[in-house]
């Protein structure tokens, strides 16, 4: 059997896809990855600067006590598991641990577990509890909770935070006398630790009347086995919390957390501007359109969010290979990471996080070079040129135009100077094009019609390194009509792989193709920033599931 022995680190969110969204007014923090205005590459130096060099100042030494405040939006419930908003979802992360979690590096890890196991036919995951955790009121945590929080998850909405986890589980049964739990897929699923990532609850405290409705008393009432436990809520208006003294990671050093209840991000962002609250999350675009002269700790961290230029394979055109790398050498992504990211974004290759222990940084890459651009789109047949000076193919001594179509979402203005910079690229190789500004229900309209050329997108991607949903021919997401015998065939190695070796092998060769044979061309996986205040310390490890995974080890050195 493939053992795992459990380990502590911190925390990484198992996250579900997103394909180029609009802009929501909410606070879930997709609405901040897409800003509703977007400031000219150049301005707001102070910002700039300040991202330059992420800075970090904390107190000299540990101290127990001192509170801290930070926000979420209005809960509809304090179930994690019913809960459907990813604020209140990060609060709840301080009170719940996951049976299974990851770590920066999306290495897995368990408080909860001693060891996970994978059957050599990689179907049925063994999981093992410690003997020695349980909750704040000291009942023990069994396999029964584990149970439970399954069937949970199988009753929730479909906007569950973590509905997800229970795709491909046949059934589950607890073993020795409820100190383990053994789990059964319908096919070899070395992912499912990453799939396990998720918080457990105790039976005897959500169980009975009303415990599926996510507003009944059972499931407003969080009994701890995190970090921090529940002292008052106050609907609308705060939650307070305590340290957990059973915390099954040990006891926070911070004395107490009001999280005070906000109705958007604006207001979170100025609440913290004015020091109303001590540490949010944010990317770069939401914290620059809110500037301020609060300078706080900055800490980067990688988020799983991926940035793409998409082809549509519907256009016979980009069935050359050629044609594809010609365009990718267009593109300076060197000047979008630092221009329109302000050098918050890791350059991406493939749609493989940069920051995953399984990416191999030995791949092919297309780097800005107009030389061989010129070079490609010739060997491509495009070495004629039309009365208006632009390229085609040439018949019967008639030329006739490469003319692409660029189709962005216009409420996504980093996407839209993505846009501008690529069609920039393409006139200076002399490809006549033009940009299509949509709006969203335009935009999705447009991807599902196949009324584009090229597209400028951008989607969460999974953990585990599972792409099939946007490049597997047929894929649910796949608006790019994408379709290679080869590619699928190595998306099903990954998925097929049971052991850690076999995987990294399967995710590497995986990497290889996908940067030769081009199906998008790959841009950034942008960062997130933890902000705090000055007076917060400790070794501060935020990471893409929980910016604030080691909260226990933080400190504060005010009353």
């Amino acid at each position: 059997m493939l053992k795992i022995i459990a380990a502590c680190a911190s925390a990484l969110m198992l996250t579900s896809c997103l394909f180029a969204p609009s802009v929501p007014d909410a606070d879930d923090d997709y609405a901040e990855l897409f800003p509703a205005e977007m400031l000219p590459v150049g301005e707001n130096l102070f910002v700039h600067d300040m991202y330059a060099e992420p800075v970090h100042y904390s107190p000299a030494a540990p101290v127990e006590g001192g509170s801290i405040s930070m926000s979420m939006r209005h809960p509809v419930t304090l179930n994690p598991l019913l809960n459907e908003d990813e604020s209140v979802a990060k609060i709840l992360r301080l009170i719940y641990e996951p049976l299974i979690g990851l770590d920066a590096e999306h290495r897995p890890y368990s408080y909860i577990l001693s060891s996970f196991e994978l059957s050599e036919n990689g179907q049925i995951a063994t999981l093992t509890l410690r003997d020695d955790i349980y909750w704040e009121d000291g009942t023990p945590i069994t396999a029964a909770d584990i149970v439970f929080s399954l069937n949970t998850i199988g009753r929730a909405g479909e906007n569950s935070i973590y509905r997800h986890v229970q795709d491909g589980i046949v059934n589950y049964s607890t073993l020795d006398g409820g100190r383990a739990l053994a789990i059964v897929y319908s096919s070899a699923n070395y992912s499912f630790a990453y799939r396990l990532n998720f918080p457990v609850i105790p039976q005897h405290r959500h169980s009975g009347t009303g415990q599926n409705d996510p507003s009944a008393a059972v499931n407003m009432s969080p009994l701890a086995s995190g970090p921090f436990r529940v002292s008052t809520y106050r609907e609308a208006q705060e939650l307070v919390l305590l340290p957990n003294h059973r915390a099954l990671r040990g006891r926070a050093n911070i004395g107490r957390v009001n999280v005070l209840i906000v109705p958007d991000t604006a207001t979170k962002m100025s609440a913290f501007n004015e020091r109303v609250i001590d540490v949010i999350d944010s990317d770069v675009s939401t914290w620059r359109r809110h500037r301020s002269t609060n300078m706080p700790n900055i800490i980067s961290y990688a988020s799983s969010n991926f940035e793409f230029i998409g082809f549509n394979f519907g256009n016979p055109a980009f069935a050359d290979i050629n044609l594809r790398r010609a365009i990718a050498h267009s593109v300076n992504i060197d000047d979008i990471i630092s221009g329109i990211y302000i050098n918050q974004a890791l350059r991406a290759y493939s749609p493989i996080n940069p920051a995953a222990w399984f990416y191999d940084p030995a791949v092919l890459s297309f780097g800005y070079n107009t030389e061989q651009a010129r070079r490609l789109l010739e060997e491509a047949g495009y070495s004629h040129f039309s009365s208006r000076g632009f390229r085609g193919s040439s018949h019967d001594g008639i030329v006739s135009e490469l003319h692409l179509r660029i189709i962005v979402n216009s409420e996504n203005d980093e996407r839209v100077n993505i846009a501008g910079i690529l069609s920039d690229g393409l006139r200076a190789l002399q490809v006549s094009n033009e940009v299509v500004r949509l709006d969203f229900d335009g935009y999705t309209q447009a991807l599902r019609d196949g009324d584009f050329d090229m597209f400028i997108g951008g989607a969460a991607m999974p953990v585990y390194g599972d792409i099939s949903f946007m490049f597997s021919s047929g894929g649910e997401l796949n608006f790019f009509r994408y379709s290679s015998v080869v590619m699928d065939a190595l998306l099903h190695q990954v998925d097929a792989s049971i052991s850690e070796a076999e995987f990294a092998s399967s995710v590497s060769q995986l990497q290889d193709f996908f940067a030769y044979d081009l199906p998008a061309i790959s841009l950034v996986f942008r960062k997130y920033a933890l902000l705090s205040s000055h007076d917060i310390g400790g070794d501060i490890t935020p990471t893409i599931h929980n910016a604030f995974s080691n909260i226990h080890e933080w400190f504060v050195d005010r009353p």
